[in-house]
């Protein structure tokens, strides 16, 4: 995902002057497996491996060319181990960028409009990674990692089933909330999208279950998605359709976030805009790193 062609200039500027520059030779290291994640890399020049030790040696996960980023976990969650290690795959210049430059509780170096936009970025590479080419909107959940909340707060996802809407209620007022997401209940069978449908909105599910099928064996069903969870973030943040039908196994509640309300609030409140995108981008990177370690 050539990730650098999306950003504004003036957002790709900032990031230049923000971040600092590093050459590699071929086979050097840019972070082990373990090591603490303060940020992510952009490749300026050259090629990247991302890798794990084998029993037999390196395990080549994905090459990366330029203009593509990697190690965005890092940006977006407190420091936490890599999951994987990094090295030059020939000669490479990359751009480190720390987390400072998003984290909501430092002074933004970044203007609010192009962190929305930054963020949104990031977030589509992380729906990549965790739905991989099949791209179904087969959703996951964490089960015990934790979300950060801004400041000191931290919630656990299993104390804690609503923790994406508080880490967003730290950030908004709470009059706010009721603006940006609408409620909305399903009963056993009702359907909440079909495959195909434009995909304008994402959901979050408070309680319930639902099911994922395709509309061509709706007996089937791919996934069984139960509360609490992100629904629908594959097609809303990846600009495409459904790739699958959900429906409700259960009587469902459910917090729905439409493309066109975000796009019109976010012209008009970019700050909230970004917490919103950074709640989100935190789940999805807790789903990946649950799934990663099972």
């Amino acid at each position: 995902m050539k990730t650098l062609d999306m950003l504004p200039a003036s957002c790709l500027e900032l990031l230049r002057t923000s971040g600092a520059i590093r050459l590699l030779s071929a086979g050097e290291l840019i972070f082990r497996e373990g090591d603490p994640a303060y940020g992510m890399f952009l490749i300026m020049s050259g090629s990247v491996e991302i890798f794990r030790k084998g029993p037999s040696g390196d395990v080549v996960l994905n090459t990366l060319g330029e203009n593509e980023l990697f190690g965005e976990m890092g940006l977006i969650l407190p420091p936490k181990a890599r999951t994987a290690a990094a090295r030059a795959k020939d000669k490479t210049v990359v751009l480190e960028v720390t987390r400072d430059l998003l984290d909501p509780d430092v002074t933004p170096k970044i203007k609010p409009e192009d962190t929305v936009k930054l963020l949104e970025s990031v977030i589509r590479i992380l729906v990549s990674r965790l739905h991989g080419k099949d791209d179904a909107d087969s959703p996951r959940a964490p089960r015990r990692h934790q979300l950060n909340t801004g400041g000191n707060q931290v919630a656990g996802i299993e104390e804690d089933p609503e923790g994406v809407l508080k880490a967003i209620r730290h950030h908004i007022p709470e009059g706010l909330v009721s603006k940006w997401f609408n409620t909305k209940k399903l009963k056993p069978g009702e359907v909440l999208f079909k495959e195909g449908d434009h995909a304008d909105s994402f959901y979050y599910l408070h309680e319930g279950s639902l099911e994922i099928y395709k509309e061509a064996n709706p007996g089937e069903r791919l996934a069984i998605l139960n509360a609490p969870a992100l629904v629908g973030e594959a097609g809303y943040f990846a600009r495409r359709g459904r790739s699958a039908t959900a429906r409700a196994g259960t009587d469902a509640r459910l917090t729905r976030l439409l493309k066109g309300d975000f796009d019109n609030h976010a012209k008009a409140n970019p700050e909230e805009a970004a917490h919103i995108l950074h709640a989100v981008a935190q789940w999805i990177i807790l789903v990946i790193l649950e799934r990663e370690t099972r």
